[in-house]
């Protein structure tokens, strides 16, 4: 369980990897910022449960 004292860090980390998702020139790179960004939004919102993630390319 994330403390409320976490939830200033997942907002940072979300505006920096939205801003490496812009900066971006591959669009695979990309898409996996801005994925990132949603998890670390997800979790400054409260939401703690965890999501399965598969690597690209994983078989």
């Amino acid at each position: 369980m994330h403390n409320v004292d976490d939830r200033p860090y997942f907002q940072q980390r979300a505006q920096r990897e939205r801003a490496l998702a812009g900066s971006c020139s591959d669009c695979g790179v990309a898409l996996t910022h801005r994925k990132m960004a949603e998890e670390y939004e997800r979790r400054a919102a409260g939401h703690i449960e965890t999501i399965n993630v598969t690597a690209i390319g994983a078989s």
